[in-house]
Order: structure tokens, then C-alpha cells, then sequence
């Protein structure tokens, strides 16, 4: 009885102290909204819209809608997605996985993460890399 009592104690202390090796994310979320980040741009004849940058839980995301206005179908393995801060520094380049066809005039999203906080970025450029 007096070791149960003791197991009890023990864990009901690890649990309220914060001890338990379960670590708590951060709920804050930050979005980027420069005008040069979410902007839509241009790449040839490929097309970029409603980009979103948010930073959560450790993690920023990057989404773009990438639409194909080439008169034909574009064969994509990846985009190469430049992350820079207001100096123009790369702060990161991201990857975002395509390995297919986009026929002419549809639109594939495009969702690249990385586990450090890029929302302060002033300026995105991509390429394409067929």
C-alpha cells in the first residue's frame, strides 16, 4: 500500500510540474502578409496565387496555388521556392514536390514546410525545375 501511495504521489507530481517528457507547442501563429510574399507572380508562363506563409507550432508553412498558362501540358518534378529577408539574404529554400503532368489551364497547390520561423521573409522567387 505505502509503495502505491508513493507511485501515485510520484507521478501525480511528474504530471503537474511538467516533468512527464511531453512537451508543450507554442499555439501562437504568425502570417506573413508582405505584399511581395503573397503576392501573385510569374514564372514564364506558370502563374502563382493566394500564397500564404504561417508560422505554428514550430513550423512555417508555405502554400501557393501554381496555375499553368502555357497552351500545353508542363511536366514538373519540383519548384525551388527562394525565401528572402529584406536585405535580399536567402533565409531558406524550400521544395515543393510536383513529379508530374499539370495539363493547360489547371492549377496544382504546392505546401512546403521547414521547422524555423521564415514569416519575416520580404521577398519569394521561384523555379521551376522540369
Amino acid at each position: 500500500m505505502k509503495k502505491i501511495l508513493i507511485i501515485s504521489l510520484s507521478l501525480l507530481i511528474l504530471i503537474s510540474t511538467g516533468c512527464s517528457g511531453i512537451k508543450k507547442e507554442n499555439k501562437d501563429k504568425k502570417i506573413n502578409t508582405n505584399k511581395e510574399v503573397i503576392k501573385n507572380q510569374k514564372i514564364g508562363n506558370l502563374e502563382t496565387k493566394k500564397t500564404s506563409l504561417i508560422y505554428q507550432n514550430g513550423q512555417s508553412v508555405l502554400t501557393v496555388l501554381l496555375t499553368n498558362k502555357t497552351n500545353e501540358d508542363v511536366k514538373i518534378k519540383t519548384v525551388s521556392i527562394i525565401v528572402k529577408d529584406k536585405k535580399g539574404n536567402e533565409m531558406a529554400t524550400l521544395l515543393g514536390y510536383f513529379g508530374g503532368i499539370v495539363p493547360d489551364g489547371e492549377s496544382r497547390t504546392i505546401t512546403a514546410t521547414i521547422n524555423k520561423d521564415i514569416t519575416s521573409a520580404s521577398k519569394i522567387e521561384y523555379k521551376i525545375n522540369k
